[in-house]
C-alpha cells in the first residue's frame, strides 16, 4: 500500500507496506498503528489518496479507516506476478491471445460499475484458444 500526500503541486509516497497475510482486521491494524505513530512523532498523517492492490480486504481497510475523503486506487503492476504464482507466465510471454485476455482482465477496472458484471460474462465467454483449460473460472477471478 502507498499513502500519497499533498503539500503544494506535488505528490509524495509517504509509506510503503508489505505484510504477511490478507484479512482487513490486519490493514486496518496496519493502519491503526501507523496514524498511532504519526501522532507520537507529530507528523501529520492525512493522505489524499491510498494506493493498493486490487484486493478488497485491503480496498476495504484503506476506505474505512481513511474515510471517504481519502481516494482509494488500484495497482496493476502486481498482475504479472499473480500471473507467474498460477503458472501462466510462458502463455502470458508467448501467446498474445492469452496476453490480450489477462489485460482484459485488467481493464474490468476501469469499467462503470454497473458494466462490470458484463465484462465478467464476456471474458467468461472468450477465453483465448490457447490454454482454454488453463484460464478457468478460477484461475480468471485470481488473477
Amino acid at each position: 500500500m502507498h499513502l500519497l500526500y499533498k503539500w503544494s503541486e506535488r505528490r509524495y509516497s509517504q509509506m510503503f507496506f508489505v505484510v504477511l497475510g490478507k484479512s482487513q482486521a490486519l490493514y486496518e491494524k496496519l493502519l491503526r498503528v501507523v496514524m498511532q505513530q504519526c501522532d507520537d512523532l507529530t507528523v501529520s498523517a492525512d493522505p489524499h489518496t491510498a494506493i493498493t492492490d486490487f484486493e478488497l480486504a485491503v480496498m476495504n481497510a484503506a476506505a474505512n479507516f481513511l474515510g471517504p475523503q481519502v481516494e482509494v486506487q488500484g495497482c496493476l503492476k502486481h498482475k504479472y506476478k499473480k500471473i507467474q504464482d498460477l503458472g501462466l507466465a510462458q502463455s502470458y510471454c508467448d501467446s498474445k491471445d492469452v496476453k490480450h485476455f489477462c489485460c482484459m482482465i485488467d481493464a474490468l477496472a476501469f469499467l462503470p460499475v454497473d458494466q462490470v458484471s458484463d465484462g465478467m460474462q464476456y471474458l467468461f465467454s472468450n477465453p483465448p484458444k490457447e490454454n482454454h483449460d488453463t484460464l478457468s473460472l478460477d484461475v480468471i477471478i485470481q488473477i
